[in-house]
């Protein structure tokens, strides 16, 4: 389902790179859409799908990955590796 080329279950490389990942995909079942996520995507949208339904899941993979942008500067502003929950008390 979300397996590369190789068999593998998608990956999200880099904490810096993040790529917000949706698949889109005949399969419809609860079952699908777990296995789908334990793989490691994002959001999950069956064909046939409505094109706003699509731009709006467009906006929220853009809406997170602007977050964690701003997550990993607010990192480096404090010079160190912190957990979320700690970033308030830089």
């Amino acid at each position: 389902m979300a397996s590369n080329s190789a068999g593998g279950t998608a990956s999200q490389g880099s904490p810096e790179n993040y790529v917000y990942t949706i698949l889109l995909t005949a399969k419809d079942t609860h079952a699908d859409f777990l296995k789908a996520m334990e793989a490691g995507v994002d959001d999950f949208l069956t064909k046939p799908f409505e094109e706003l339904e699509l731009k709006a899941r467009f906006l929220v993979g853009k809406r997170i990955i602007g977050l964690h942008q701003e997550l990993i500067a607010a990192r480096k502003r404090c010079g160190r590796r912190l957990p979320l929950t700690l970033l308030r008390d830089c």
